[in-house]
């Protein structure tokens, strides 16, 4: 018995996983086996939902897009591949390297750069950031928190918007604390569970 464990994790293999077109996707990984995707179409659904295709993907392309998977032994271990539906494989992108897309890089970001290459040319400037640092106020340790929860009543039609409540964090030190406000708040008769 303990043999055909062996052999059954020399047959796993893992693998990155591209979808078409995305430039700045990192991939996922996935583990691929031939117990687990005994064969390629059960891949192809699996990967489907795992890359959250729009699309069935239909093809598998290795990362230099000259090797097309026709079967579940072309996949190697540690092998990057692009998966793709009927549409063109994206010949121009290189997915090894991803870039952060530029609408995505916040100005405090940029904003942090510029005081780096600022501090590192002005030396007065850190004398003023540590005594401007010691005159702030320090946060409250006790501070009260309060949760917002968004309830929905079973039974009632799809049109009906949510309720919202405010629980704070005193009153709801427990599930059964928060269920009884909840049951409050709503007038359910038979109480919230």
């Amino acid at each position: 018995m303990v043999v055909m464990g062996v052999t059954d994790l020399e047959t796993a293999r893992r693998a990155l996983f591209y979808r078409n077109g995305e430039s700045f996707s990192r991939g996922k990984q996935m583990v691929v086996s031939d117990r687990k995707y005994p064969q390629l179409s059960s891949l192809k659904n699996a990967l489907t939902r795992l890359l959250r295709s729009p699309i069935s993907i239909e093809r598998i392309w290795d990362i230099d897009r000259k090797l097309f998977v026709k079967d579940m032994q072309d996949i190697l271990r540690n092998g990057q591949y692009i998966c793709a539906g009927r549409e063109k494989i994206a010949r121009d992108i290189d997915y090894t390297r991803v870039a952060t897309p530029k609408w995505h890089r916040s100005r405090r970001t940029e904003r942090a750069a510029v005081r780096r290459r600022r501090s590192k040319t002005d030396p007065g400037l850190e004398e003023t950031r540590r005594a401007m640092a010691s005159h702030r106020l320090q946060p409250l340790t006790q501070t009260p928190k309060a949760n917002i929860v968004v309830c929905y009543r079973n039974g009632c039609p799809a049109t009906e918007k949510p309720r919202r409540f405010v629980v704070a964090a005193k009153s709801a030190a427990t599930l059964d604390q928060v269920c009884n406000t909840l049951t409050q708040q709503l007038k359910v008769v038979g109480g919230v569970r």
